[in-house]
C-alpha cells in the first residue's frame, strides 16, 4: 500500500513546489513594479502614462499605485497580447 501512495504524495509535493514558485515569482514581479514606480517618482514621471504621455487619473493610481499606463493604453496592450 505504501508504494501506491508514493506517486500521489510526489504529485502533491510537485504541485506545492510549483505553487510556491508561482507565488515567489509574482512577489518579485510586484516588487519590480513598485521599484519602477519609485524611480518614476524620483524622475518626476510618476502618474504619467508611458505610452501616450497623458496623466494617469488619481483614482487609477489609488487602486494601482504602480500603474505605468492609463486605462485605455493598458487595455490596448492587453488586447494585443
Amino acid at each position: 500500500m505504501a508504494a501506491e501512495s508514493l506517486p500521489s504524495e510526489m504529485a502533491s509535493l510537485t504541485i506545492d513546489r510549483e505553487l510556491d514558485e508561482s507565488v515567489a515569482q509574482h512577489a518579485v514581479s510586484e516588487l519590480d513594479e513598485i521599484e519602477a514606480a519609485l524611480k518614476r517618482l524620483d524622475d518626476g514621471k510618476y502618474g504619467t502614462c508611458e505610452e501616450c504621455g497623458k496623466a494617469i487619473p488619481e483614482a487609477r493610481l489609488e487602486i494601482q499605485p504602480a500603474a505605468r499606463f492609463c486605462v485605455d493604453d493598458q487595455a490596448r496592450m492587453e488586447r494585443s497580447r
